[in-house]
């Protein structure tokens, strides 16, 4: 666990990150776009999200996949934060 608990603080901080930057996107009208979330609303697909990957996070035995997640919400958050700047 050692070797992964910077990333996996790093995860849980762009998980966050991701919920909030999505809820002020939405407030400032941008469209839901991931097919999941519509169908059970904002915070159950996120809450969900948030088990599914802490989960995978804690039983991989190496911290570059978890490094590899946090590469991708860094893009999520990046691009939500770039619809509030449009």
């Amino acid at each position: 666990m050692r070797g992964k608990l910077i990333p996996a603080i790093v995860l849980c901080i762009l998980q966050l990150g991701d919920l909030l930057s999505t809820r002020l996107a939405l407030a400032h009208g941008a469209v839901e776009a991931n097919i999941f979330v519509r169908p059970i609303g904002l915070w159950a697909a996120k809450l969900l999200c948030i088990a599914i990957v802490g989960v995978l996070a804690w039983r991989t035995r190496k911290p570059s996949r978890i490094w590899a997640v946090c590469a991708f919400y860094v893009i999520v958050v990046g691009w939500n934060l770039s619809l509030l700047l449009r």
